[in-house]
Protein backbone atom coordinates (compact mmCIF):
# COMPACT_ATOMS: atom_id res chain seq x y z
CA UNK A 1 0.00 0.00 0.00
CA UNK A 2 2.51 2.56 0.81
CA UNK A 3 4.35 1.84 -2.57
CA UNK A 4 1.27 2.72 -4.01
CA UNK A 5 0.77 5.59 -2.37
CA UNK A 6 3.91 6.37 -3.75
CA UNK A 7 3.30 5.70 -7.17
CA UNK A 8 0.72 7.95 -6.63
CA UNK A 9 2.16 10.90 -5.60
CA UNK A 10 4.65 10.49 -7.82
CA UNK A 11 2.40 10.35 -11.04
CA UNK A 12 0.00 13.27 -9.49
CA UNK A 13 2.38 15.96 -10.61
CA UNK A 14 3.49 14.31 -13.71
CA UNK A 15 0.12 14.03 -14.93
CA UNK A 16 -0.14 17.93 -13.87
CA UNK A 17 2.24 18.16 -16.31
CA UNK A 18 1.43 15.79 -19.04
CA UNK A 19 -0.70 16.70 -22.06
CA UNK A 20 -4.60 15.98 -22.09
CA UNK A 21 -4.07 12.26 -24.05
CA UNK A 22 -3.31 10.79 -19.98
CA UNK A 23 -6.64 11.50 -18.72
CA UNK A 24 -7.48 7.86 -18.79
CA UNK A 25 -4.49 6.83 -16.99
CA UNK A 26 -5.64 8.67 -13.64
CA UNK A 27 -9.05 7.83 -14.85
CA UNK A 28 -8.21 4.33 -13.97
CA UNK A 29 -5.98 4.81 -11.28
CA UNK A 30 -8.81 6.81 -9.11
CA UNK A 31 -11.36 4.20 -10.19
CA UNK A 32 -9.22 1.52 -8.29
CA UNK A 33 -8.35 3.36 -5.47
CA UNK A 34 -12.52 3.91 -4.94
CA UNK A 35 -12.54 -0.30 -5.86
CA UNK A 36 -10.45 -0.85 -3.00
CA UNK A 37 -11.70 1.49 -0.43
CA UNK A 38 -15.33 0.31 -1.19
CA UNK A 39 -14.11 -3.28 -0.90
CA UNK A 40 -12.74 -3.04 2.36
CA UNK A 41 -16.06 -1.48 4.00
CA UNK A 42 -18.12 -4.78 2.59
CA UNK A 43 -15.62 -7.04 4.04
CA UNK A 44 -15.38 -4.59 7.44
CA UNK A 45 -19.47 -5.17 6.82
CA UNK A 46 -19.31 -8.68 6.33
CA UNK A 47 -17.40 -9.43 9.42
CA UNK A 48 -20.12 -7.70 11.14
CA UNK A 49 -22.71 -9.17 10.41
CA UNK A 50 -20.94 -12.55 10.79
CA UNK A 51 -20.25 -11.67 14.01
CA UNK A 52 -23.95 -10.78 14.65
CA UNK A 53 -25.15 -13.99 13.40
CA UNK A 54 -22.58 -15.82 15.46
CA UNK A 55 -23.47 -14.35 18.87
CA UNK A 56 -27.33 -14.81 17.77
CA UNK A 57 -26.70 -18.43 17.07
CA UNK A 58 -24.95 -18.84 19.82
CA UNK A 59 -27.70 -19.86 22.01
CA UNK A 60 -29.32 -21.98 19.61
CA UNK A 61 -26.14 -24.41 18.80
CA UNK A 62 -25.51 -24.53 22.50
CA UNK A 63 -29.32 -26.06 23.11
CA UNK A 64 -28.24 -28.21 19.84
CA UNK A 65 -25.04 -29.29 21.52
CA UNK A 66 -26.39 -30.09 25.10
CA UNK A 67 -29.34 -32.25 23.82
CA UNK A 68 -26.50 -34.62 21.52
CA UNK A 69 -24.20 -35.04 24.11
CA UNK A 70 -27.00 -37.71 25.58
CA UNK A 71 -26.85 -39.30 22.40
CA UNK A 72 -25.26 -42.88 23.11
CA UNK A 73 -23.01 -43.75 20.42
CA UNK A 74 -23.20 -47.02 18.59
CA UNK A 75 -20.93 -49.83 20.86
CA UNK A 76 -21.41 -48.13 23.74
CA UNK A 77 -22.79 -49.94 26.51
CA UNK A 78 -23.85 -49.96 30.49
CA UNK A 79 -25.64 -49.34 33.20
CA UNK A 80 -26.85 -46.80 35.73
CA UNK A 81 -27.68 -47.81 39.24
CA UNK A 82 -30.49 -44.82 40.82
CA UNK A 83 -30.97 -45.70 43.94
CA UNK A 84 -34.37 -43.81 44.69
CA UNK A 85 -36.08 -42.84 48.49
CA UNK A 86 -39.46 -44.67 48.03
CA UNK A 87 -41.42 -45.30 51.42
CA UNK A 88 -40.81 -45.80 54.71
CA UNK A 89 -39.80 -48.93 57.19
CA UNK A 90 -43.07 -51.03 58.12
CA UNK A 91 -44.66 -50.25 61.44
CA UNK A 92 -45.00 -54.08 62.47
CA UNK A 93 -41.25 -54.89 61.57
CA UNK A 94 -38.64 -52.16 60.99
CA UNK A 95 -36.62 -54.61 59.05
CA UNK A 96 -39.35 -54.79 56.33
CA UNK A 97 -40.51 -52.11 54.03
CA UNK A 98 -43.89 -50.60 53.79
CA UNK A 99 -45.07 -51.22 49.87
CA UNK A 100 -45.98 -48.12 48.54
CA UNK A 101 -47.81 -50.24 45.41
CA UNK A 102 -48.15 -53.98 44.46
CA UNK A 103 -45.57 -55.13 42.62
CA UNK A 104 -43.12 -52.89 43.70
CA UNK A 105 -40.03 -54.32 46.03
CA UNK A 106 -38.14 -51.53 48.27
CA UNK A 107 -34.92 -52.13 49.91
CA UNK A 108 -33.82 -51.49 53.46
CA UNK A 109 -30.86 -49.30 53.27
CA UNK A 110 -29.97 -47.40 57.13
CA UNK A 111 -33.04 -45.97 58.00
CA UNK A 112 -34.93 -45.52 54.92
CA UNK A 113 -36.51 -47.48 52.71
CA UNK A 114 -35.40 -47.27 48.71
CA UNK A 115 -36.13 -48.19 45.25
CA UNK A 116 -32.74 -49.89 43.39
CA UNK A 117 -33.10 -50.24 39.51
CA UNK A 118 -30.86 -49.97 36.79
CA UNK A 119 -31.37 -47.67 33.10
CA UNK A 120 -29.16 -49.44 30.57
CA UNK A 121 -26.75 -46.37 28.65
CA UNK A 122 -29.32 -46.51 25.84
CA UNK A 123 -32.06 -44.63 28.28
CA UNK A 124 -30.16 -41.38 28.00
CA UNK A 125 -31.27 -41.64 24.31
CA UNK A 126 -34.84 -40.21 25.50
CA UNK A 127 -33.41 -36.59 26.01
CA UNK A 128 -32.80 -36.11 22.73
CA UNK A 129 -36.74 -35.49 22.35
CA UNK A 130 -35.69 -32.22 23.39
CA UNK A 131 -34.56 -32.17 19.76
CA UNK A 132 -38.14 -32.28 18.18
CA UNK A 133 -38.44 -28.20 17.83
CA UNK A 134 -36.91 -28.89 14.23
CA UNK A 135 -40.54 -29.68 13.48
CA UNK A 136 -41.33 -26.48 13.89
CA UNK A 137 -38.73 -25.45 11.01
CA UNK A 138 -39.88 -28.60 8.93
CA UNK A 139 -43.46 -27.55 9.13
CA UNK A 140 -42.42 -23.96 7.98
CA UNK A 141 -40.23 -25.37 5.47
CA UNK A 142 -42.97 -27.17 3.88
CA UNK A 143 -45.98 -25.05 3.83
CA UNK A 144 -47.39 -23.34 1.18
CA UNK A 145 -46.69 -19.87 3.15
CA UNK A 146 -42.74 -20.00 2.72
CA UNK A 147 -42.32 -18.12 0.25
CA UNK A 148 -40.13 -15.20 -0.52
CA UNK A 149 -43.30 -13.54 -1.92
CA UNK A 150 -45.06 -13.55 1.41
CA UNK A 151 -41.73 -12.47 3.47
CA UNK A 152 -41.61 -9.47 1.65
CA UNK A 153 -45.47 -8.60 2.08
CA UNK A 154 -45.02 -9.55 5.79
CA UNK A 155 -41.76 -7.36 6.00
CA UNK A 156 -43.97 -4.48 4.56
CA UNK A 157 -46.25 -5.10 6.94
CA UNK A 158 -44.34 -5.05 9.85
CA UNK A 159 -44.84 -8.90 10.72
CA UNK A 160 -41.91 -11.60 10.23
CA UNK A 161 -43.60 -14.19 8.07
CA UNK A 162 -40.59 -16.35 8.45
CA UNK A 163 -40.87 -17.62 11.86
CA UNK A 164 -42.45 -21.27 12.66
CA UNK A 165 -45.29 -19.97 15.00
CA UNK A 166 -46.41 -17.29 12.81
CA UNK A 167 -47.11 -20.65 9.97
CA UNK A 168 -48.43 -22.59 12.81
CA UNK A 169 -51.47 -20.04 13.80
CA UNK A 170 -51.73 -19.25 10.07
CA UNK A 171 -51.81 -23.50 9.07
CA UNK A 172 -54.46 -23.65 12.42
CA UNK A 173 -57.06 -20.78 11.21
CA UNK A 174 -57.14 -22.34 8.12
CA UNK A 175 -57.04 -26.25 8.62
CA UNK A 176 -57.27 -27.06 12.36
CA UNK A 177 -57.16 -30.77 11.88
CA UNK A 178 -54.64 -31.04 9.93
CA UNK A 179 -52.47 -29.55 13.09
CA UNK A 180 -54.76 -31.31 15.80
CA UNK A 181 -54.82 -34.56 14.63
CA UNK A 182 -51.29 -34.99 13.85
CA UNK A 183 -49.85 -33.30 16.99
CA UNK A 184 -52.28 -35.18 19.92
CA UNK A 185 -50.78 -38.78 17.78
CA UNK A 186 -47.12 -37.77 18.42
CA UNK A 187 -47.70 -36.49 21.88
CA UNK A 188 -49.62 -39.47 22.87
CA UNK A 189 -47.48 -42.31 20.93
CA UNK A 190 -44.01 -40.53 22.38
CA UNK A 191 -45.09 -39.62 25.77
CA UNK A 192 -46.37 -43.19 25.95
CA UNK A 193 -42.89 -44.74 24.41
CA UNK A 194 -41.10 -42.62 26.88
CA UNK A 195 -42.58 -43.50 30.01
CA UNK A 196 -42.21 -47.31 29.15
CA UNK A 197 -38.84 -47.03 28.67
CA UNK A 198 -38.67 -45.54 31.72
CA UNK A 199 -40.93 -47.89 33.72
CA UNK A 200 -40.11 -50.82 32.79
CA UNK A 201 -37.22 -52.05 35.14
CA UNK A 202 -39.23 -50.81 38.02
CA UNK A 203 -43.03 -52.13 37.06
CA UNK A 204 -43.75 -54.88 35.15
CA UNK A 205 -47.03 -53.29 33.75
CA UNK A 206 -45.53 -50.86 31.75
CA UNK A 207 -43.86 -53.76 29.82
CA UNK A 208 -47.05 -53.48 27.50
CA UNK A 209 -47.19 -50.76 25.32
CA UNK A 210 -50.83 -50.38 25.36
CA UNK A 211 -50.81 -49.87 28.68
CA UNK A 212 -48.71 -46.78 28.30
CA UNK A 213 -50.89 -45.39 25.81
CA UNK A 214 -53.92 -45.93 28.12
CA UNK A 215 -51.39 -44.29 30.98
CA UNK A 216 -50.50 -41.42 28.69
CA UNK A 217 -54.21 -40.60 27.51
CA UNK A 218 -56.40 -40.50 30.79
CA UNK A 219 -53.16 -38.34 31.89
CA UNK A 220 -53.29 -36.05 28.89
CA UNK A 221 -56.96 -35.64 29.08
CA UNK A 222 -57.01 -34.77 32.66
CA UNK A 223 -59.00 -37.82 33.74
CA UNK A 224 -56.04 -39.71 36.07
CA UNK A 225 -57.77 -42.24 37.11
CA UNK A 226 -54.92 -43.77 39.10
CA UNK A 227 -54.81 -47.37 38.20
CA UNK A 228 -51.24 -46.98 37.11
CA UNK A 229 -48.51 -44.22 37.58
CA UNK A 230 -45.06 -43.20 37.32
CA UNK A 231 -42.72 -44.04 40.58
CA UNK A 232 -39.74 -43.38 39.13
CA UNK A 233 -37.65 -39.46 39.05
CA UNK A 234 -37.70 -39.53 35.25
CA UNK A 235 -41.34 -41.14 34.64
CA UNK A 236 -42.49 -38.37 36.58
CA UNK A 237 -40.76 -35.87 35.03
CA UNK A 238 -41.15 -36.45 31.72
CA UNK A 239 -45.39 -37.47 32.52
CA UNK A 240 -45.27 -34.06 34.19
CA UNK A 241 -43.82 -32.05 31.06
CA UNK A 242 -45.62 -33.84 28.76
CA UNK A 243 -49.09 -33.16 30.64
CA UNK A 244 -48.39 -30.11 30.86
CA UNK A 245 -46.97 -28.72 28.34
CA UNK A 246 -48.07 -31.04 25.55
CA UNK A 247 -52.09 -32.08 26.99
CA UNK A 248 -52.65 -28.80 28.32
CA UNK A 249 -51.74 -27.24 25.37
CA UNK A 250 -53.44 -30.17 22.72
CA UNK A 251 -56.73 -29.49 24.88
CA UNK A 252 -56.84 -25.85 24.34
CA UNK A 253 -56.50 -26.13 21.21
CA UNK A 254 -59.56 -28.52 20.98
CA UNK A 255 -61.06 -26.27 23.12
CA UNK A 256 -60.55 -23.16 20.86
CA UNK A 257 -61.62 -25.27 17.66
CA UNK A 258 -64.81 -26.19 19.38
CA UNK A 259 -65.90 -22.92 20.73
CA UNK A 260 -64.85 -21.58 17.09
CA UNK A 261 -67.66 -24.29 15.60
CA UNK A 262 -70.33 -23.04 18.02
CA UNK A 263 -69.67 -19.30 17.52
CA UNK A 264 -72.64 -17.78 15.60
CA UNK A 265 -71.96 -16.23 11.89
CA UNK A 266 -72.91 -13.17 11.36
CA UNK A 267 -76.09 -13.84 9.43
CA UNK A 268 -76.93 -16.24 12.34
CA UNK A 269 -76.57 -13.49 15.13
CA UNK A 270 -78.56 -11.10 13.13
CA UNK A 271 -81.28 -13.88 13.41
CA UNK A 272 -80.96 -14.05 17.14
CA UNK A 273 -80.77 -9.84 17.38
CA UNK A 274 -84.27 -9.78 15.72
CA UNK A 275 -85.75 -12.38 17.74
CA UNK A 276 -84.57 -11.54 20.71
CA UNK A 277 -85.45 -7.76 19.54
CA UNK A 278 -89.43 -8.96 18.79
CA UNK A 279 -89.62 -10.86 22.72
CA UNK A 280 -87.88 -7.13 23.72
CA UNK A 281 -90.81 -5.44 22.39
CA UNK A 282 -93.71 -7.67 22.82
CA UNK A 283 -92.44 -7.14 26.74
CA UNK A 284 -92.28 -3.51 26.47
CA UNK A 285 -96.06 -3.26 25.57
CA UNK A 286 -97.00 -5.59 28.02
CA UNK A 287 -95.32 -3.64 30.62
CA UNK A 288 -96.28 -0.27 29.63
CA UNK A 289 -100.21 -1.57 29.46
CA UNK A 290 -99.74 -2.63 33.02
CA UNK A 291 -97.96 0.02 33.90
CA UNK A 292 -100.77 2.15 32.81
CA UNK A 293 -103.86 -0.08 34.44
CA UNK A 294 -101.27 0.78 37.93
CA UNK A 295 -101.33 4.68 37.55
CA UNK A 296 -105.12 4.63 36.70
CA UNK A 297 -105.56 2.48 39.64
CA UNK A 298 -103.31 3.82 42.03
CA UNK A 299 -105.05 7.78 40.70
CA UNK A 300 -108.48 6.35 41.24
CA UNK A 301 -107.54 5.05 45.16
CA UNK A 302 -105.70 7.74 46.09
CA UNK A 303 -107.23 7.80 48.72
CA UNK A 304 -107.13 4.41 49.74
CA UNK A 305 -105.50 2.77 52.79
CA UNK A 306 -103.91 -0.03 51.08
CA UNK A 307 -100.17 0.67 49.64
CA UNK A 308 -100.01 -2.44 47.38
CA UNK A 309 -101.08 -0.70 44.41
CA UNK A 310 -98.53 1.87 44.70
CA UNK A 311 -96.17 -1.03 45.20
CA UNK A 312 -97.30 -2.37 41.91
CA UNK A 313 -96.93 0.76 39.96
CA UNK A 314 -93.08 0.91 41.28
CA UNK A 315 -92.62 -2.34 40.31
CA UNK A 316 -93.83 -1.74 36.79
CA UNK A 317 -91.88 1.61 36.56
CA UNK A 318 -88.94 -0.43 37.51
CA UNK A 319 -89.48 -2.90 34.98
CA UNK A 320 -89.74 -0.22 32.35
CA UNK A 321 -86.70 1.03 33.17
CA UNK A 322 -84.88 -2.59 33.18
CA UNK A 323 -86.49 -3.34 29.81
CA UNK A 324 -85.41 -0.20 28.42
CA UNK A 325 -81.86 -0.59 29.45
CA UNK A 326 -81.77 -4.08 28.57
CA UNK A 327 -82.74 -3.35 24.65
CA UNK A 328 -81.33 -5.90 22.34
CA UNK A 329 -78.25 -4.99 20.41
CA UNK A 330 -75.96 -6.30 18.18
CA UNK A 331 -72.32 -5.56 16.45
CA UNK A 332 -72.79 -4.63 12.96
CA UNK A 333 -70.06 -5.66 10.33
CA UNK A 334 -68.20 -3.05 8.29
CA UNK A 335 -70.47 -3.93 5.39
CA UNK A 336 -73.93 -3.93 7.41
CA UNK A 337 -72.10 -0.03 9.02
CA UNK A 338 -71.38 1.68 5.48
CA UNK A 339 -74.99 0.47 4.27
CA UNK A 340 -76.61 1.67 7.23
CA UNK A 341 -74.40 4.95 6.95
CA UNK A 342 -75.42 5.17 2.90
CA UNK A 343 -78.96 4.80 4.31
CA UNK A 344 -78.87 7.43 6.67
CA UNK A 345 -76.99 9.63 4.04
CA UNK A 346 -79.41 8.83 1.46
CA UNK A 347 -82.57 9.57 3.45
CA UNK A 348 -81.13 12.77 4.77
CA UNK A 349 -80.15 13.95 1.33
CA UNK A 350 -83.95 12.49 0.40
CA UNK A 351 -85.22 14.71 2.98
CA UNK A 352 -83.47 17.62 1.91
CA UNK A 353 -84.47 17.27 -1.66
CA UNK A 354 -88.40 17.38 -0.68
CA UNK A 355 -87.34 20.35 1.85
CA UNK A 356 -86.17 22.00 -1.78
CA UNK A 357 -89.55 21.16 -3.82
CA UNK A 358 -91.13 22.51 -1.04
CA UNK A 359 -89.55 25.74 -1.04
CA UNK A 360 -89.71 26.19 -4.55
CA UNK A 361 -93.07 25.50 -4.32
CA UNK A 362 -93.19 28.23 -1.44
CA UNK A 363 -91.92 30.60 -3.95
CA UNK A 364 -93.57 29.66 -6.89
CA UNK A 365 -97.24 30.63 -5.01
CA UNK A 366 -96.02 33.60 -3.55
CA UNK A 367 -94.54 34.77 -7.29
CA UNK A 368 -98.00 33.90 -8.96
CA UNK A 369 -99.80 35.77 -5.97
CA UNK A 370 -97.57 38.93 -6.22
CA UNK A 371 -97.85 38.60 -10.32
CA UNK A 372 -101.77 38.21 -9.53
CA UNK A 373 -101.96 41.59 -7.15
CA UNK A 374 -99.73 43.23 -9.79
CA UNK A 375 -102.23 43.12 -12.22
CA UNK A 376 -104.62 44.33 -10.27
CA UNK A 377 -102.82 47.04 -8.76
CA UNK A 378 -102.26 48.62 -12.45
CA UNK A 379 -106.16 47.80 -13.74
CA UNK A 380 -106.77 50.04 -10.84
CA UNK A 381 -105.09 52.42 -11.69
Amino acid sequence: MKLEAQALDTERPAAASSSPHDSPIHFLLHLQKQFRRRRRYELSSCLVGVCWCSRTLFWCRLYCWTCCCFHVPPGVSGDIEIVQLHGAPSAEDDSLCEALQRGIEAVRRGDGCYLVYRYPAEVLGVFMVARLYLLARFVRSSSALHSPWISLVGSLNGVDAMKPFFHFKSIFKLQPLNVLLPLTMLNTLLVAAIVRVLERPVQASFDNYWKSIWFTLVTLSGTGLGDYFPVTYLGRAFSVVGGMFCGVLTVALIQSLFFNFLDLSPSEKKVRYLIELEWWEKSTRQNAAKLLQAAWRAGNLRRGTDPSDQRHLFSMMRTARRLRIEKPTIELSIEDQIAEMEAAVLAEVDRMEAEKLEVIQRIQTKAMQFSALKEKLERAS
